[in-house]
């Protein structure tokens, strides 16, 4: 078996995010230099970056994704099993086939303004939220639900184009719920917004733990 990486110039980058390094086509023959391009089983395939590849377009490794190249839509594709390790700057991923792989960081990583004038009512079986999208830097908006007051919970609702939902599930008499909805623009990014909203209105943040108060011998030790 002989495998080669050869780096490919051939894509053209998409708009929506930043190849961090070079794009390489990685290919596989066997004895009778036919292309071997799945497996039975998932190979790792590892790609190294550097800080300066990450500075060079204002990233942080959090940021990276081994990606492939599908060309049947014209976009890279984040692999599911990609995994950061900072401390070797190595970006890993499980694959079943190959092809064109890059690392790829999202060209927009600044999270959008946040849904406002969310509101929620109690109807039968559950609450309707109603919010205002922003009117830009907007793909879709989310629905969190909680039955703890400060914490985001769950995720009731995804991809929603509208501005509103209803949310039907079996709510338990007498308990708050809780809801913060949230913007995602094109890139993935999420609006950062915790406010939580019951069919009351905007609920009050949770309090903060008291601190202890530390005994002055123990603040000035002699």
């Amino acid at each position: 078996v002989t495998i080669t990486v050869t780096p490919d110039e051939r894509i053209a980058k998409q708009t929506s995010a930043h190849i961090v390094g070079n794009v390489y086509a990685v290919e596989m023959r066997g004895q009778d230099a036919r292309a071997i391009t799945s497996f039975n089983t998932d190979i790792i395939v590892n790609f190294p970056y550097s800080d300066t590849d990450l500075a060079s377009i204002g990233a942080k490794a959090e940021d990276l994704a081994l990606s492939f190249w599908d060309p049947g839509s014209a976009a890279w594709r984040r692999l599911p099993t990609s995994a950061i390790d900072k401390n070797a700057r190595l970006v890993s991923g499980a694959v079943g086939h190959l092809t064109r792989f890059a690392l790829v960081a999202p060209a927009d990583t600044r999270p959008p303004d946040p849904p406002s004038s969310i509101k929620v009512v109690s109807i039968s079986g559950g609450f309707a939220v109603s919010w205002i999208n922003p009117s830009s830097d907007f793909h879709h908006a989310k629905i969190y639900r909680s039955t703890v007051k400060g914490s985001l919970g769950n995720l009731a609702h995804d991809n929603l184009l509208g501005s509103s939902q209803n949310d039907i599930f079996s709510k338990e008499s007498g308990k708050t719920y809780y809801y913060v909805v949230r913007a995602v623009d094109l890139a993935g990014n999420e609006s950062t917004n915790t406010t939580q909203y019951t069919a009351s209105g905007a609920a009050e943040p949770a309090p903060s733990a008291p601190q202890e108060e530390i005994p002055s011998y123990q603040k000035y030790p002699n």
